[in-house]
């Protein structure tokens, strides 16, 4: 995921983190932030629209206000693998968008209340 959520699990994690962003400007912005706190060796931004992305297999994927969820999901399967961690914050609408997946998806995931907003979701998954 690009920008922020993409940029923190870079930040706290060794994960290889690939962070798809389609913007020029969004795009320059976080190769300078991955240069400046020298996060290069396991981070990376791809300047395209993730349809145009080949597939490689993700440790994690997160995105913040890019799709509805079963867009979202839709457009991301092909880089999950049975390992890979799925982080995505949904705000107010985490639990309506869960119950809106099919339920073999929705027992992918589980919600985790956020610390920063109490009514607010983040949709948690693997696999």
């Amino acid at each position: 995921g690009a920008g922020f959520p993409g940029m923190v699990v870079a930040i706290l994690s060794n994960y290889q983190v690939r962070m798809v962003e389609s913007r020029k400007r969004r795009c320059e912005f976080l190769n300078k932030v991955v240069e400046k706190i020298q996060i290069d060796d396991h981070s990376s931004i791809l300047h395209d629209r993730l349809e145009q992305i080949d597939s490689f297999p993700a440790d994690v994927i997160s995105a913040r206000a890019f799709a509805p969820l079963d867009r979202l999901i839709a457009l991301s399967h092909r880089f999950s693998t049975e390992k890979t961690v799925w982080l995505l914050p949904k705000g107010k609408n985490a639990v309506r968008e869960l119950k809106g997946l099919s339920p073999k998806r929705q027992k992918m995931f589980h919600v985790e209340h956020s610390l920063t907003d109490p009514s607010a979701g983040i949709l948690v998954g693997k696999g």
